[in-house]
């Protein structure tokens, strides 16, 4: 059984989907403290031949010490500059309706937590890239455990013997700890999500939302990128 667990993100990179794709279960772990100009509440799109940031204008101060999953959506009306800037980068695209209507029903929801938002476009668009990943919340896990020893709990509770990571996870993994406890750590592979498509770009830059590779490709060449089955 191969697990991985991370934060969720707003409209995550196609490497995101990648991790999905490589497991069976994957775990959002929204429960550890929200963080200030990280993926959390934004990310990156080509716009006119340059990367440009979309970003969710969440009132934060660190002082606060909230969690992602209690952070609350702005009111304002940065949902329709989203997709209007989303527009507007991609409506020359020939699958862009198609692609478009699901993605503003989905950002035009009224969720009351980034959370919320977040784990719905990733739900929605791992399913219709054909991942069968089965997806959990973070509620059970202790926070009073170190990072390795979380982990290494999580993996037990849904009896996974492989925990699948990003090779910056190496940084502070115990791999060590891991084997003691019967856990193999696998280092996710994401060179096929760094190789050039067809962009919209002056210079081709891997590190956008899965959305520019969507709109940009089509379903075919996001399916390649998280492996020949979708799963």
């Amino acid at each position: 059984m191969r697990l991985a667990i991370s934060q969720s993100n707003y409209l995550p990179w196609i490497g995101y989907f990648k991790l999905i794709a490589k497991v069976d279960n994957f775990v959002f772990y929204d429960q550890v403290q929200y963080t200030k100009n990280d993926w959390r509440n934004r990310n990156r799109i080509m716009l006119h031949g340059t990367a440009r940031w979309i970003t969710i204008p969440v009132r934060y101060r660190f002082s606060d010490c909230l969690s992602i999953n209690q952070i609350r959506l702005p009111a304002g009306n940065w949902r329709e500059e989203h997709l209007e800037r989303i527009s507007d980068a991609y409506s020359d695209q020939n699958d862009f309706n198609l692609h478009f209507a699901s993605l503003k029903n989905i950002i035009s929801a009224d969720y009351q937590y980034l959370s919320q938002l977040n784990q719905k476009i990733i739900k929605y668009y791992a399913n219709l890239f054909e991942v069968r990943t089965n997806f959990h919340t973070s509620h059970t896990i202790n926070l009073k455990l170190d990072r390795n020893q979380r982990i290494i709990e999580t993996c037990k509770d849904f009896s996974a013997d492989t925990y699948v990571c990003s090779p910056k996870s190496l940084n502070y993994l115990d791999q060590a700890l891991f084997e003691k406890n019967g856990i193999k750590v696998e280092v996710i592979d994401y060179d096929n999500c760094l190789s050039a498509y067809r962009q919209n770009s002056n210079a081709f830059d891997p590190f956008v939302s899965f959305i520019d590779v969507l709109f940009m490709t089509g379903m075919r060449e996001i399916k390649s990128r998280l492996g020949s089955s979708g799963t």
